[in-house]
């Protein structure tokens, strides 16, 4: 969670980014809770011998190759510019080895939905942006993931935000979506999105290696069982940016 009150303050922490495949491989550093835990749970699973229960884990915590996203826009304004703004977050978190197809169709069910929103509201109030997914592991092994992020395209003092800290806010939640956790540093894209001054900011390679390890790592748990069994849906904590109360 972060506040806005001229820049976003949040929890930092982070570290190298790695390349050998395994635990020691994954820059946990950079990851949330949920993908930390899930981790530490599958390792544990394989250490005991559970590959299956292994397998399930780490899918619940890896990134397709290919996710299919849709487009919402229930904001008035230039919905064209903010398809652009979305179809250029994408492109940088491509090169984190994920293909983004967009569609707009509801049927098949998109693993994303970007929906823009002028307000966005959590429980204290108007927030800038938020992610909330359900991911579940089928009978056959196949991951199901259903992810809504919300942006704000309005700031709680009724003015439009600059499209760059739309931009940045769609590559922060996005990071979210693929297991990043928040930093306090306002140059980083995980970082607190600022009201005041730019939020021109890039993906770095840490980001970009965090995820791709992680994939990585996933996929290696997730080949432990051919069958993973199902479970009960796990729902990620929704992360959020909140203006000032």
């Amino acid at each position: 969670m972060a506040r806005f009150w001229g820049i976003l303050s949040l929890l930092a922490v982070g570290a190298a980014s790695l390349h050998a495949s395994g635990p020691a491989s994954v820059n946990l550093g950079m990851l949330d809770a949920t993908a930390q835990e899930s981790l530490f749970a599958a390792w544990e699973a394989e250490a005991s011998g559970d590959g299956a229960k292994a397998a399930r884990l780490a899918l619940l915590v890896s990134t397709p190759q290919i996710v299919r996203v849709r487009v919402l826009h229930e904001a008035r304004g230039d919905d064209d510019a903010m398809n652009a703004l979305v179809e250029d977050a994408l492109a940088e978190w491509e090169a984190a080895g994920v293909s983004f197809v967009l569609t707009e169709s509801a049927y098949p069910e998109p693993h994303l939905t970007i929906v823009f929103r002028e307000h966005v509201h959590g429980r204290r109030g108007p927030i800038a942006g938020k992610t909330t997914s359900r991911r579940t592991v089928t009978a056959d092994g196949a991951l199901s993931i259903r992810t809504t992020i919300e942006v704000a395209t309005r700031s709680p003092f009724g003015g439009r935000l600059a499209s760059d800290a739309v931009r940045k806010t769609l590559l922060h939640e996005v990071g979210h979506f693929m297991g990043l956790r928040d930093v306090s540093d306002p140059r980083d894209v995980m970082g607190p999105v600022a009201l005041a001054i730019s939020n021109d900011v890039r993906l770095e390679e840490r980001h970009l290696q965090a995820v791709l390890q992680l994939n990585i790592e996933a996929s290696r748990l997730a080949r432990l069982s051919p069958a993973p069994v199902a479970e009960d849906p796990a729902y990620r904590r929704p992360v959020v940016f909140t203006f000032p109360s």
